[in-house]
C-alpha cells in the first residue's frame, strides 16, 4: 500500500475506534517491537494528520504489527489495555488490505 493508502485506512480506524491520533511525531524503534526489524513512523503533524510509514525490514505477521502500533499511536494505551483489541483490529486491517488489493 502507498502512503495516501495507509493515510486513508489509519483514519478510517481513528473513526471505527472513536479515537484521534496523538498530535505529535514519534519513531517506534525495531527493537521495541516484538517479531519486527523495521522502524515504524508516525508523524501527527501532517495535515490531514494520518501519516504512516513503515521503513523496510521483516515482518513475521504485519498486520498484527500495524494493529498493534496502531492502537498504540491513536490511544495511547499500554500494552495490557489494549491486547484484546489487536486480534481483531488485525483481522480487519489485513481484509481491507486484501480487498483493497482486489478493487
Amino acid at each position: 500500500m502507498n502512503l495516501k493508502e495507509w493515510r486513508s485506512l489509519l483514519k478510517f480506524w481513528c473513526g471505527i475506534l472513536k479515537i484521534r491520533p496523538m498530535p505529535k511525531l514519534y519513531m517506534v524503534p525495531a527493537d521495541q517491537i516484538p517479531h519486527c526489524d523495521a522502524t515504524v513512523e508516525y508523524d501527527g503533524s501532517q495535515r490531514p494528520p494520518w501519516t504512516i510509514r513503515v521503513r523496510d525490514g521483516q515482518h513475521k505477521d504485519p498486520d498484527r504489527i500495524m494493529a498493534h502500533e496502531l492502537l498504540h499511536v491513536c490511544s495511547e494505551l499500554t500494552d495490557p489495555v489494549h491486547e484484546r483489541w489487536i486480534h481483531p483490529v488485525s483481522v480487519a486491517l489485513s481484509q481491507a488490505i486484501k480487498l483493497k488489493g482486489n478493487s
